[in-house]
């Protein structure tokens, strides 16, 4: 294609980086591929563009904004798509992560809500939901939602996390060293590398006194850390 070598040599005529990418990729590989270039620009193929007021261009023009930084635009992007497409799970959580990053966690509470009312047992949404309420420290909501998604879903490892840390928050810090413990053995069972269970088992060995735990603990999750990004690297 011409037209894609001419713009890949502007691209590095005016010193950036060109990252090509095949038309067969789905948004959730080019978020990815975004997320590890810190990608600033894209170039599409007009013969490629979906209809522009398809439900899939729709929802990745609201992506697209929220990579790129412009949260407001993002905002006004998934309040039109969720208006037609209520129950887009994916969608409901980006802008629920987007009120959270700009301090509106009243904002999140009530999409999060508004969506379990027809999706009750979602997990990542009852998860980012207690994340919410823990920031508005109403620890007993909170607690709420996460025994809500533990009574489905026994392993969920980011439920532990999430009630380790609200008792972390209430100065309970015996209490989330157990609850995450038994989300290292989750992680263990699923063969699932997590550096935030040990940084914070960290957190709880600083809060306790016991400065030598807690560096390894901090240890243990950067050289944790650097595997998943090694191995994502690799594959």
């Amino acid at each position: 294609n011409p037209m894609l070598a001419a713009c890949w040599f502007a691209v590095m005529k005016a010193g950036g980086i060109a990252v090509a990418t095949t038309p067969l990729l789905r948004a959730k590989e080019l978020k990815t591929m975004i997320e590890i270039a810190q990608v600033s620009h894209a170039l599409c193929d007009a013969a490629l563009a979906a209809d522009p007021k398809s439900e899939t261009a729709a929802y990745n023009k609201a992506v697209t904004l929220q990579k790129l930084g412009k949260l407001e635009e993002a905002t006004q992007a998934y309040q039109a798509f969720l208006a037609d497409h209520p129950d887009h799970a994916e969608a409901t959580l980006n802008l629920g992560a987007i009120y959270r990053a700009t301090g509106k966690q009243a904002e999140g509470i009530a999409l999060y809500n508004k969506h379990l009312k027809k999706d009750p047992y979602n997990s990542r949404i009852l998860n980012n939901l207690a994340v919410l309420y823990r920031d508005k420290k109403d620890y007993k909501s909170a607690i709420d939602k996460v025994r809500t998604l533990l009574m489905r879903d026994q392993k969920n490892i980011d439920a532990y996390k999430n009630l380790a840390l609200v008792y972390y928050d209430q100065g309970k810090y015996k209490l989330a060293q157990t609850i995450l413990a038994n989300a290292l053995t989750m992680a263990k069972e699923q063969k699932v590398n997590d550096p935030d269970i040990h940084v914070n088992f960290g957190l709880t060995h600083l809060a306790l006194g016991d400065k030598g735990k807690a560096m390894g603990s901090f240890k243990k999750a950067v050289e944790i850390e650097q595997e998943n990004k090694n191995k994502a690297f690799v594959d």
